[in-house]
């Protein structure tokens, strides 16, 4: 009892009370913090994971769309050179041999067919020169007045007749044929080179695109800040967005062009050591790359905003998790401790406390059940104090049943009747067995004595029964000495002899035997008591096997009563498995079974079960 208030008065005093609030701030506070923080940490890798690939995603589209755009556009320009060409190719052939002569005819179709293009693609095209045989025949377009032609054609044939095929592609720059008195155009030229380059006979056809056709569409696309489209040849780079120089590119990379695949993503540093990100596609028409180009740490802007975002809303999440522990905790412990002055109470021994808890959640049933623990705790009690009470009536009463005034009186004449007869070696017997019977009766106040003394204590009655009845008694014990060592109830066997000698043999003719043994049976020990007297009628069977299922006692009932008592405080003592089973046949004997467990006793007077 002591201890189970002890127990409550622990969990719920309200020095536990702060314990347990401290704990589940301890518990629930870094839980929460470590949820916020996996929780951050995971959102904000998928954001930048998210936000990057968006950002690949349009600026590929962006790229995509201006690359057909500009494809379209290219291959146009590209059909109106090969048009010309075609128009132009028999003047050539014509011109090829020493003896031809120029025609009027050559120079009006050549014309014609130059004026078309040119009015025909105005907003794309800037001049066209056509040019054969070292000027012998030339043709060339242009709005504006120049100042001179300065062109040499063997410098631009050097340049590019290593190249495969026919037509070539020059990247943005300055125009040195046809100089503006103003200033000096940019460029992207196309050109075809015509004609036998081992003949005397050379031609080209060269087509100068706008520069501002160019920038329309470069220029136009919004990448980032810093950020701009631009398109790269193995010859220049091309860009219009006016940008910081530690964002530009130089020759240094034109390593672009040079990539393995025709679209695609790359990350590197620029030649100012710049960290660059770029998103590329290849025109079909020229194989330039067109490349959106920007610095990484634009991409990472947007990110660092949702770092620092998703750091400020994790604070913000670990101060409102440490409020709302600090709530939950004190939710929790303010009931507890209403709690604790009512269970203090009970460890002062008041046990008529009610926990008049309503509260419908954990701790109104901890209420609950404290309180119908009490009501339990009370009912054993008195179920204890009863049981006690009553194994004291037992003992009392097999106590009383062995210290019968005539067996003690019988016993004392038998041995006043051998000292008469000078029989003193039986009369020593008997004062012996005597004293040691009572000797063991008593045992210190002890209830559990081995079996060694409780067969001792049987031996010492039986001497002194078979002194007073001579040949009419005889018994035998076969009780192995390794039995010797468990723990027995005091006055278990001899109730059961005396039974069998007062109820079974004395109501026989003739001498009659008494068997007592025992055996290990598992974990129990099991004794039997026969004996071949008159044995019991089987309506008197019946009724003492009532009366030990039952317990109803009966004053006038000797037999019922030496057998209720050792049946009582075996099952007092073990359990409700434990006790007496009894079978008799009407003139033929009784036995009585006997089952207690196999226990051993304990150094310090205990018991122990083997």
């Amino acid at each position: 009892m002591k201890s189970i208030k002890r127990f409550l008065y622990n969990l719920l005093s309200s020095r536990r009370s702060k314990f347990l609030k401290t704990s589940i701030m301890r518990m629930f506070v870094p839980l929460i913090a470590l949820s916020v923080i996996i929780t951050g940490t995971f959102s904000y890798f998928i954001a930048y994971r998210q936000i990057e690939e968006n950002a690949y995603v349009s600026l590929t589209d962006t790229v995509s769309q201006s690359k057909i755009l500009l494809d379209s556009k290219l291959s146009d320009i590209f059909e109106q050179m090969l048009y010309v060409k075609n128009v132009v190719e028999p003047i050539y052939l014509s011109l090829k041999y020493s003896e031809a002569t120029m025609k009027p005819q050559y120079y009006i179709t050549a014309e014609s067919s130059l004026s078309q293009v040119y009015s025909n693609y105005y907003s794309m095209i800037d001049s066209i020169l056509m040019y054969f045989n070292d000027g012998l025949f030339t043709l060339q377009k242009r709005d504006y007045i120049t100042e001179d032609i300065n062109f040499s054609f063997d410098e631009w044939r050097g340049k590019y007749n290593n190249k495969e095929g026919d037509f070539y592609w020059v990247n943005l720059h300055a125009d040195e044929i046809f100089k503006y008195h103003r200033n000096k155009n940019r460029v992207v030229s196309i050109f075809n080179l015509i004609g036998d380059t081992d003949s005397q006979l050379r031609g080209i056809i060269l087509f100068n695109l706008r520069e501002s056709f160019f920038s329309n569409i470069l220029e136009n696309v919004e990448i980032s800040e810093n950020g701009y489209l631009t398109l790269i040849s193995e010859d220049g780079v091309m860009s219009f967005k006016n940008v910081e120089e530690k964002y530009t590119l130089d020759e240094s990379d034109l390593f672009l062009v040079k990539a393995e695949d025709d679209s695609g993503t790359q990350k590197f540093s620029n030649s100012y050591g710049t960290k660059m990100m770029a998103v590329y596609d290849t025109l079909d028409t020229n194989g330039w790359k067109l490349v959106a180009v920007f610095p990484e740490n634009e991409l990472t802007q947007t990110i660092s905003f949702i770092k620092y975002a998703t750091a400020i809303i994790m604070v913000i999440l670990l101060l409102v998790s440490v409020v709302l522990s600090n709530m939950l905790a004190r939710i929790v412990t303010k009931p507890l401790s209403q709690l604790t002055k009512k269970v203090h109470k009970v460890e002062e021994g008041n046990l008529d406390v009610i926990f008049d808890v309503y509260m419908e959640n954990e701790i109104g049933i901890l209420g609950k059940g404290i309180t119908k623990m009490i009501e339990r705790v009370k009912e054993l009690l008195d179920q204890v104090e009863f049981e006690h009470n009553r194994k004291r009536k037992a003992e009392f009463a097999a106590l009383q049943a062995q210290i019968k005034p005539h067996f003690l009186y019988n016993t004392l004449y038998a041995i006043k009747q051998l000292c008469k007869m000078n029989e003193m070696e039986d009369a020593e017997i008997m004062v012996s067995a005597l004293a040691t019977f009572f000797r063991i009766s008593v045992s210190k106040g002890e209830e559990v004595i081995t079996v060694k003394e409780e067969i001792s204590h049987v031996e010492n009655y039986l001497i002194i029964q078979h002194m007073r009845y001579k040949d009419r008694l005889k018994y035998s014990i076969n009780i192995s000495e390794d039995l010797y060592c468990y723990s027995a109830v005091k006055l278990m066997l001899q109730p059961i002899v005396e039974n069998a000698i007062y109820h079974g043999i004395n109501n026989k003719r003739g001498s009659g035997i008494i068997n007592i043994s025992g055996y290990l049976e598992g974990e129990d020990l099991v004794f039997t008591v026969h004996d071949d007297g008159i044995g019991i009628s089987s309506e008197k069977l019946e009724e003492i096997k009532n009366l030990l299922q039952n317990k109803e006692r009966n004053a006038d009932d000797s037999l019922g009563m030496g057998l209720l008592n050792v049946h009582e405080r075996i099952r007092i003592m073990f359990g409700q498995r434990y006790g007496i089973g009894i079978e008799s046949i009407f003139q033929e004997g009784t036995t009585v079974h006997l089952k207690i467990p196999a226990i051993k006793p304990l150094k310090q007077g205990g018991i122990r079960i083997a």
